[in-house]
């Protein structure tokens, strides 16, 4: 027995039949040691890759730990022999054992390291008549290795109790009801396009096809969503769609292949995306000089005959999210860098009174506090709002070289009473002010939420916070809390014969 635990390297390099059971079985140990440090190095390298990952690693660290056991059970009952050093195991792994229940419960988590305290040193230290194996092995070193078992599995347990109690759905009641609507009310090859991350939800429950998911996001289709949703040109925005969610990319590889460069595919078909599919291939052939063939070859993919129907998602998280899809519709090919926008969006609503002022914090990080202050008077069209920036330190304004320092200055105003829009306007001479304060009130609560300038105009905020007033491109035609569904009207947009009914200005 005492020969199991000794390990010399002439053991591990000999072979053929001079070698005893037992430096067999440790070549053969030493050769699955090594399997399972490069499977256990493979599979943490492809967790640095992705948290989708992290399940390819509870494999090999499950059947490592079941090995752990068995050697620890081996050795505990051919080996361990001193009372004080398991008196220590027991003291020790009791307590690992105990210490994560009192995280989740401190009552719980002492009674069981009194409990396991007192069962292992009683078999230690109390007169023992019986083994549990009747020839030679004590009970304690059983109850020892149940005490290891325990220390390493509580953690586990525990940790996922924590877990899963703090987990909070992916999803939302109106998301899952807004696609059931879809699945019920629209057409088998209808595509539901909006930003990536619940694509696989949007595929489950409305079964549909999307415009990209986590599996087929790519920069390309990433790049043309933000566009999408960032520009101000709805006919740009339909455009884009009518594109993608018929024909994919290949309109833009076809083109690649004709230009040689993305950045000016890129530039060609922002500019003929809102043309009809005539007008596309004239400038095609007559300003970049593509021959007939591969000009319709091009606008067949941008521009087919029967696009499929186009349901756009909007919702409120895609607020949250709005740094990462301007960021990707911003995207510059020529100097390869990109900046983001975003929308601050304040966690909870304020009730202002008639003659009355309230708060809302819309950021506060780095000793920086920006409320949105909103100021009531008694009349109709009384309700303005502007921005304060304090130091969370003194709770004071901040002075740079004499001057009150804002980084969230406001140029304009939009306010909602009531369903209704009562102002929309500038907020006068303001330095460095990128940013309108949009300000929905109902009976006397109100939120407000800032916009930079650069989507105060967007395609999302038309639909999404304006409700798509003032346009027939896109047509609400579902709604639940949170979430509107926009069909997309191919047959109202320039290209697809209707007259243009938006701003075909700023891209």
């Amino acid at each position: 027995d005492s020969k199991k635990f000794k390990l010399s390297l002439g053991q591990l390099t000999s072979f053929g039949s001079t070698q005893d059971e037992i430096s067999q079985t440790k070549r053969i140990t030493i050769l699955y040691a090594c399997l399972f440090l490069v499977w256990t190095v493979i599979t943490i390298l492809a967790v640095t890759r992705g948290s989708r990952f992290i399940t390819t690693i509870v494999l090999p660290f499950g059947l490592m730990t079941g090995i752990f056991v068995g050697y620890v059970t081996d050795y505990f009952k051919n080996k361990l022999k001193n009372d004080k050093l398991l008196a220590v195991i027991v003291i020790l792994c009791a307590a690992l054992a105990a210490y994560p229940l009192t995280q989740i419960n401190l009552m719980y988590g002492l009674i069981l390291l009194v409990v396991l305290l007192a069962v292992g040193l009683a078999s230690i230290y109390l007169k023992q008549n019986k083994s549990a194996d009747t020839t030679r092995v004590p009970i304690k070193n059983y109850i020892a290795v149940v005490l290891v078992v325990l220390a390493l599995v509580s953690p586990t347990v525990c940790g996922a109790y924590v877990t899963s109690n703090q987990v909070v759905p992916g999803t939302s009641d109106p998301m899952w009801n807004a696609m059931t609507w879809i699945n019920e009310n629209t057409e088998n090859n209808t595509v539901i396009t909006s930003w990536w991350d619940f694509g696989y939800l949007f595929e489950i429950a409305a079964d549909r096809q999307v415009t990209f998911d986590g599996g087929s996001q790519s920069g390309d289709r990433a790049y043309w969503l933000g566009q999408a949703m960032t520009t101000s040109d709805l006919e740009y925005s339909a455009g884009i769609f009518r594109m993608l969610d018929s024909s994919g990319t290949k309109p833009q590889e076809d083109l690649y292949n004709f230009t040689g460069d993305y950045g000016k595919t890129t530039e060609i078909l922002k500019e003929i995306l809102p043309m009809t599919a005539q007008n596309a291939t004239d400038t095609l052939v007559n300003n970049y000089h593509l021959t007939n063939e591969q000009a319709q070859q091009v606008v067949n993919g941008t521009h087919p005959a029967n696009p499929r129907p186009v349901m756009f998602v909007a919702s409120s998280d895609m607020l949250q999210k709005a740094g990462w899809w301007s960021y990707f519709g911003d995207w510059n090919f020529t100097n390869q860098s990109s900046q983001n926008y975003n929308y601050y969006v304040p966690t909870k609503q304020v009730t202002v009174e008639p003659n009355s002022v309230g708060k809302l914090p819309l950021l506060n990080q780095s000793g920086l506090l920006v409320n949105a202050v909103i100021e009531r008077g008694q009349g109709n069209n009384s309700t303005t709002a502007y921005t304060e920036a304090l130091s969370t330190y003194n709770n004071s304004e901040i002075v740079i070289n004499g001057s009150t320092y804002n980084p969230l200055n406001i140029s304009n105003i939009m306010v909602i009473e009531d369903g209704y829009l009562v102002k929309n306007e500038s907020v006068g001479n303001v330095e460095n002010a990128n940013y309108t304060l949009f300000l929905m009130g109902e009976s006397n609560v109100y939120t407000p939420i800032l916009i930079d300038n650069k989507l105060a105009n967007s395609m999302f905020t038309q639909l999404y916070l304006l409700g798509g007033a003032n346009q027939n491109v896109f047509t609400m035609v579902h709604m639940e809390n949170g979430v509107s569904l926009w069909q997309v009207n191919f047959n109202n947009t320039v290209a697809g014969g209707g007259s243009a009914s938006t701003n075909t200005t700023n891209r």
